[in-house]
């Protein structure tokens, strides 16, 4: 599985390390066999700092790199712009910290959120908002608490098999 992390200025840098933690983790755990098989996970992360390059990276990211899974975390106008460019790819995009509603962002957050096809929430404020959206059925619930790079590497997983990826990581 390709992933491309595409993090925003706004983005949680401590949650960002986590789940680029949970990636070489799952790596370091996998079976030899399957290492040389090239089953595994392959991650790369792009920073936006602005809309104007934002979607422009993004696309040729993606046209380079192929990823299945697009992970995107932050809720600003560059944020907006790379889930913009990504819906057009073949790869299933993913809001990271979906249905935040508060603040300067919350038209941009709502926006990613409706333009996402998988929405990862963390927090009983930010299921509540996304069901009465209507988006409940696109949202996987991260407890708190745990490890939720772990349980966003299970949900990619999830996601990807739900579109009709291959089952082979």
């Amino acid at each position: 599985m390709k992933i491309l992390r595409v993090l925003a200025p706004d983005a949680d840098e401590a949650l960002a390390r986590s789940v680029r933690d949970a990636v070489q983790s799952f790596n370091r755990g996998l079976d030899i066999r399957l290492r040389f098989l090239s089953i595994g996970v392959e991650d790369s992360e792009l920073r936006v700092d602005d809309p104007e390059s934002a979607a422009e990276r993004v696309g040729a990211q993606v046209a380079t790199d192929r990823p299945s899974v697009v992970l995107v975390q932050g809720d600003d106008t560059s944020a907006l712009a790379a889930v913009t460019m990504a819906a057009r790819s073949t790869a299933v995009v993913v809001h990271l910290c979906a249905g935040v509603r508060t603040g300067p962002r919350a038209d941009s957050a709502r926006a990613i959120d409706r333009l996402s096809g998988v929405l990862l929430a963390v927090g009983v404020d930010a299921l509540a908002a996304l069901e009465a959206e209507g988006l409940g059925a696109r949202t996987t619930p991260l407890r708190p608490g745990t490890d939720i790079g772990h349980q966003v590497i299970k949900a990619l997983r999830a996601a990807r098999l739900a579109r009709g990826g291959d089952s082979t990581c």
